[in-house]
C-alpha cells in the first residue's frame, strides 16, 4: 500500500470518528436537555402547587380577619346601644342586664366621651383617667381607625363610643402580615430559579 493510500484511509478513518464524536456529542446533548426540560417542568409544576396552597392560605386568613372585624364591630354597636339604654332605663332588671353586658367586654378597647371629646370611662385601655381627660395626640389617633358610634341620651345631646381592634386581633393581623411577606418573598425568590411568568388573572 503506497503512501498515499494510507493518508487517505486514516483521513477516512478520522473522519468516521469526528462523526462518531459529534453524532454522540448530539444525542448527548438532547438527551441532557430532555432531562433538564423535564426536571424544569417537574419543579414548575411543584412550585405552582405551592404557590397555590400558599395563595389560598393567604386569602382564606384574610378573610378570617375581616370576618373577626365585623364581628368587633358589631360587638361595639351593641356596647352603644347598652350604653344608651343604661342612660335611659329607670328598670332595675334591665339596669342589670347592660351592666352585665358592658362588664362582659374583656378584650376590645373603648373609650367614651362627650360631645366635646372629654373622656367619660375606658374599658380594655391603659390610661389614668385623671392625667388623660381628652381624647386627643396619639390616643386620638388610635382611637379614629373606625368612625365613633353615636350614643344619644337626651334631646339634642349625644356621647361618642370610639374603640379600636382587641389586643388579639392585632397581635394576630401581625401575624397575618408576616404571613404575607413570607409568601410575596417566597415567590420572589423561587421565581428566580424557575422559569415562570406570573400574571394576575383577575385582570
Amino acid at each position: 500500500m503506497n503512501l498515499y493510500s494510507r493518508k487517505r484511509k486514516w483521513k477516512w478513518l478520522l473522519g468516521l470518528f469526528a462523526l462518531l464524536i459529534f453524532g454522540s456529542t448530539i444525542f448527548y446533548t438532547d438527551h441532557l436537555v430532555r432531562q433538564i426540560k423535564e426536571a424544569d417542568q417537574k419543579n414548575l409544576h411543584i412550585w405552582a402547587d405551592a404557590v397555590n396552597r400558599k395563595a389560598a392560605l393567604v386569602n382564606y386568613t384574610e378573610n378570617f380577619f375581616r370576618q373577626i372585624q365585623e364581628e368587633e364591630r358589631r360587638r361595639v354597636e351593641l356596647l352603644a346601644e347598652a350604653y344608651k339604654r343604661l342612660i335611659l332605663t329607670e328598670d332595675q332588671a334591665d339596669l342589670t342586664f347592660y351592666l352585665n353586658m358592658l362588664e362582659n367586654n374583656k378584650t376590645i378597647p373603648v373609650l367614651l366621651t362627650d360631645q366635646d371629646q372629654n373622656i367619660l370611662s375606658a374599658t380594655n385601655i391603659d390610661i389614668d383617667l385623671s392625667k388623660t381627660k381628652k381624647l386627643e395626640g396619639e390616643l386620638l389617633q388610635e382611637f379614629t381607625k373606625y368612625p365613633p358610634i353615636e350614643v344619644p341620651y337626651m334631646k339634642g345631646k349625644r356621647n361618642y363610643l370610639y374603640y379600636t381592634d382587641s389586643r388579639l386581633f392585632s397581635e394576630l393581623h401581625e401575624v397575618l402580615n408576616d404571613l404575607n411577606q413570607s409568601f410575596i418573598s417566597e415567590v420572589v425568590l423561587n421565581a428566580a430559579s424557575v422559569p415562570a411568568l406570573i400574571i394576575d388573572s383577575t385582570r
